[in-house]
């Protein structure tokens, strides 16, 4: 899991989390990741937020593969 705190706006930046699943030679992860982006339009102050799943397939030591699954973005409210 992870965190990221703005001390300035007082808001959340980024979160996640990640479950990998390990085998001997390969192993499986799934993630989900929050991304508050702000924005400057029009000299009004906004920002939008990312929604992402991530999936991730290793098979060692011959290759890694990973696919962004699902992408929301959407506005802010407040």
């Amino acid at each position: 899991a992870h965190y990221s705190h703005d001390n300035i706006m007082q808001e959340s930046r980024e979160y996640g989390v990640e479950y990998i699943y390990n085998k001997r030679c390969w192993d499986f992860s799934v993630s989900f990741n929050r991304e508050l982006r702000p924005s400057l339009v029009d000299g009004e102050i906004n920002s939008k937020i990312n929604d992402i799943i991530y999936l991730k397939l290793n098979l060692n030591p011959f290759f890694g593969f990973e696919q962004k699954v699902y992408e929301y973005e959407y506005e802010r409210d407040g």
